[in-house]
């Protein structure tokens, strides 16, 4: 994999950058396996980040209070991280000043986390894939697929605002090795700043430009984040649906019920890898990517602009896959792509 190795293995060990020191700290376990590699921001920043898993991609966009080791083995964290990676190839890492990555910074800014999010994606060699962002990692999220609509295929937000006074409180779960990851993230300084930043952030101007269909999950007596922004958000977006959870808690804690079902929206949302026998096995991840949106009822037009394609060849490209596909025209291509789980945004269960 592209990127410069740091560990891997099955209990990752503490690592220490530029001979920087990390704060005296007690290793929690991992409990699944992960990799640990960086790259490098366009300002020189290393960024840490993490695989684990198997399966189609899925990128998490970094939050403030982080870090690769801690997260993976706290009750914070790593329930989530666990499920993500049991069918997923779980892409995730430190923001810059966080965790694992160069602590030694001249300043946070959004517009720096993306930075250190696109160092992550180019030392994967990522080209397309679904994001993912929780909370104030929600912001970097966002703003990613604004400026890159062409790169995210879907958008999974959890406890999301996106718009100065969105966030009432800033609060961090009890317990469950909390203090400890909190210490271990960042120093309290550059904590407060980011916090500063972070409800600073407006990106009503940015929305129109995120193309993608996206998942918002939010419980519904979210103590930091009123389901009133998910609301907001969710009318805003191009093509959003919102799924409100029976939960008093921000991050949702693994003995609710409300995790559960977080765990089936999500699952539903994003969409499979093809098995071995099924004729999509045998496109290429671009061709996937025009399924899916074929499947959603996009036309040429819009297909070009949500991958930043020319529309001549999205016209060329949809004439190969019908080849491919053994499809003689659009409808049967589309309806082929819906019967193997393509173009679903979203698919209500019982009761909703």
């Amino acid at each position: 994999m592209p990127g410069d190795s740091l560990n891997a293995g099955e209990d990752t060990e503490a690592l220490d950058f530029l001979g920087e020191p990390l704060p005296a700290r007690a290793m929690v376990p991992v409990p699944f396996r992960q990799h640990l590699a960086h790259g490098r921001a366009a300002d020189g920043v290393r960024i840490a980040h993490a695989v684990s898993g198997h399966g189609p991609v899925l990128v998490k966009a970094s939050n403030g209070l982080s870090h690769l080791e801690f997260d993976a083995g706290s009750g914070v964290w790593g329930h989530l991280l666990a499920e993500l990676s049991s069918d997923r190839t779980l892409v995730r890492h430190d923001r810059r000043g966080c965790g694992l990555s160069d602590w030694d910074v001249p300043g946070v800014s959004l517009d720096s986390w993306v930075a250190d999010l696109e160092a992550v994606v180019a030392a994967r060699g990522l080209d397309r894939f679904p994001l993912l962002g929780v909370s104030d990692g929600a912001l970097v999220a966002l703003a990613y697929a604004a400026r890159h609509p062409g790169r995210v295929s879907r958008l999974v937000l959890h406890g999301a605002w996106a718009r100065n006074g969105g966030r009432i409180a800033c609060l961090f779960p009890a317990g469950h090795g909390a203090a400890d990851l909190r210490e271990a993230a960042t120093s309290a300084a550059l904590s407060a700043r980011m916090r500063e930043v972070e409800d600073a952030v407006d990106l009503t101007v940015q929305l129109d430009r995120v193309t993608c269909p996206t998942l918002l999950l939010h419980a519904a007596d979210d103590p930091e984040v009123p389901v009133a922004e998910a609301l907001w958000l969710a009318a805003r977006l191009h093509d959003a649906h919102l799924v409100t959870l029976d939960s008093a808690n921000h991050l949702l804690q693994p003995n609710e019920a409300a995790w559960d079902r977080w765990l089936l929206e999500v699952r539903r949302f994003l969409p499979r890898e093809p098995e071995g026998s099924s004729p999509f096995a045998r496109l290429t991840a671009r061709e996937l990517d025009i399924v899916d949106l074929l499947a959603q009822g996009r036309d040429n037009a819009e297909i070009a602009r949500v991958l930043d394609l020319g529309i001549k060849t999205v016209r060329n490209r949809v004439s190969n896959l019908y080849r491919k596909l053994g499809t003689a025209n659009r409808g049967r291509t589309v309806a082929i792509a819906r019967e193997a789980g393509f173009g679903r945004t979203f698919r209500p269960g019982p009761g909703v």
